[in-house]
């Protein structure tokens, strides 16, 4: 994907002879990444990515049903059905890259100005998902009032006026713009967005604006480089070294399915909190057998959840690992 991809969707429907179990999985991934952009700070619309997030988990819910209790080999699917998730499945990813722009760093005064735009998407995919009218997305009243200071601060500008520091910094709060290194940041895309063709005059004015509005908030608001910056960048250093030692103590045994005794791919975790490759124990679900493998406890709740640490440690270590093979292949060259 290109680094200039903004308010632009690429997304193409999944092969006509894709099998239900395949889709089904593939839309869980997808759900679980956009749920996973809850945690971070949207520059605009925030009350319509709150309320995209509520039915995106009660089609993940609808889905994980699906899933586990899925139509045995012998009847097939409806092709009605699986032509309605692939229709699905182009709109979550859509909906994914619309996420990406609402929280991307460097883009947030953008997004912000263009907040009618991001309302429109938006109104259009909650469509497509509910197939209702009864919601309308639109501008948050946090984000016109923003929109409107920041215009107002434009006209003081050009008549030589210092805008009221208050103010200013309620900009900033809004589009979760704190720091020097975030101001650096916004310059930085605002200018490679001017460099891109077929803007026109009106265009650029703003863009060159918007620049001219965070520079002075980069000299005169927040002032100097960041202090914490050194020190935030020694704490991933440690978060690293502490994942190496971690790693390191690794044995592929480790990462073993209990039931498949393969290599786990898509770790979850049961509620007796033993970890399973996912597609292992949904076949264990399945066939019945609903309790935990390792513990013979028969389960109260059959919810999978994703153990996300435990997944990246694996990844992490299969990377080493193959870089320790490329590395040691070099040397014998």
């Amino acid at each position: 994907m290109s680094d200039r991809r903004i308010l632009t969707f690429p997304a193409v429907h999944p092969c006509e002879s894709i099998s239900i179990t395949t889709l089904i999985n593939s839309l869980l991934e997808i759900a679980g990444k956009i749920l996973s952009f809850k945690s971070k700070h949207f520059s605009t619309s925030k009350g319509n990515a709150k309320e995209t997030f509520r039915h995106i988990h009660n089609l993940m819910v609808i889905f994980q049903e699906i899933r586990v209790r899925k139509l045995p080999a012998c009847r097939s699917f409806p092709r009605s059905a699986i032509l309605s998730l692939s229709e699905l499945h182009v709109i979550f990813r859509k909906l994914k890259f619309l996420l990406q722009d609402c929280t991307r760093e460097g883009a947030k005064l953008y997004m912000l100005i263009n907040s009618d735009q991001v309302s429109s998407h938006f109104q259009l995919i909650y469509l497509l998902i509910c197939r209702t009218r009864k919601y309308e997305a639109r501008p948050d009243r946090d984000d016109k009032r923003a929109i409107d200071s920041v215009y107002w601060i434009f006209n003081l500008f050009e008549n030589r006026i210092k805008p009221n520091q208050d103010e200013v910094l309620r900009v900033l709060d809004h589009i979760g713009v704190r720091t020097w290194s975030y101001c650096v940041k916004e310059i930085g895309f605002l200018r490679e967005e001017i460099r891109v063709e077929k803007k026109d005059k009106n265009e650029i004015e703003l863009l060159s604006s918007l620049i001219g509005f965070i520079c002075y908030c980069r000299c005169v608001i927040l002032e100097g480089i960041d202090e914490d910056e050194d020190k935030k960048e020694e704490e991933e250093e440690e978060e690293e070294e502490e994942e190496y030692v971690i790693i390191r103590g690794l044995k592929v045994d480790d990462l073993r399915c209990p039931i498949s005794l393969e290599i786990m791919n898509d770790l979850v975790v049961l509620e007796t909190g033993h970890t399973y490759d996912r597609s292992s124990i949904t076949k264990c679900f399945s066939a019945g057998n609903i309790t935990c493998p390792k513990t013979g406890k028969t389960l109260v709740s059959t919810v999978l959840v994703g153990n996300v640490s435990v997944k990246q440690v694996v990844h992490s270590y299969f990377e080493q690992e193959i870089d320790h093979k490329s590395k040691k292949k070099k040397l014998s060259v």
